[in-house]
């Protein structure tokens, strides 16, 4: 065991100060903003419209299916859309969805495939894709 040094001792607490403030960070945007609302994909179905302003939802691709996405009711709401397993396609149609290149598909077929969507006045808008196939 080593014997601490009076000049770390400063920033042991900064460093433990930082820990109090990320931890009370994340408390006040959950009771604020909430936890994201989930939702579990394993059949063909349509995804739910978030209800608060964050929603996560997990594909598992046991097979080859498709998902649908209705307008937004509210501009400003978010989407995170994962697949979580398997090696199957899903798709999704975009038709309401703009941005993606113009696409009217998106396909997840591996772990890990996100689509990142934002909600304008009428159509959801692609954030960000990672994997994902737009067609």
């Amino acid at each position: 065991m080593t014997a601490l040094r009076l000049s770390e001792i400063p920033s042991l607490a900064n460093y433990a100060r930082q820990g109090v403030r990320d931890a009370i960070g994340k408390a006040i945007e959950v009771l604020y903003h909430g936890e994201p609302e989930v939702q579990d994909i394993s059949a063909a179905g349509a995804i739910v419209l978030p209800k608060s302003d964050k929603k996560h939802v997990r594909i598992a691709a046991g097979g080859a299916y498709a998902i649908t996405l209705a307008a937004p009711e509210r501009a400003g709401q978010e989407i995170i859309i994962e697949c979580i397993s398997g090696t199957s396609n899903v798709d999704l149609a975009l038709t309401e969805v703009q941005g993606g290149s113009a696409a009217s598909q998106a396909r997840f077929n591996a772990a890990n495939e996100t689509l990142i969507l934002k909600s304008g006045t009428a159509k959801w808008n692609v954030v960000a894709e990672a994997g994902v196939t737009l067609s």
